[in-house]
């Protein structure tokens, strides 16, 4: 990695096992704690996770799938770097494509 988080900027949950999750890429050497939040185009958390092995959200909202639209996310992360700690947080849009 040349940074330490890569967004996308659209994912297709199809149920193809191609893209089929939106998830934040990241450089694990330096990244140490996550908090993933992804928000209606209204402002309302429809996912939430802090498990750095499943970041990825599947594109349902309590178990139905989410209707294609602009999607906003929130990522809070501990960096350590030469042993100094960072908190960075990164938010923008996605969309998500049927």
């Amino acid at each position: 990695f040349a940074c330490d988080v890569f967004m996308p900027n659209a994912f297709t949950p199809e149920g193809n096992t191609v893209n089929d999750y939106f998830v934040p890429f990241l450089d694990t050497n330096i990244v140490k704690q996550v908090e993933f939040i992804v928000f209606s185009r209204w402002g309302t958390q429809i996912f939430k996770t802090t498990d750095v092995n499943t970041l990825g959200w599947d594109g349902n909202i309590n178990g139905s799938p989410a209707p294609e639209g602009v999607y906003g996310y929130l990522l809070k992360m501990t960096l350590l770097r030469e042993d100094v700690k960072i908190l960075k947080l990164v938010k923008g849009s996605f969309h998500l494509l049927r």
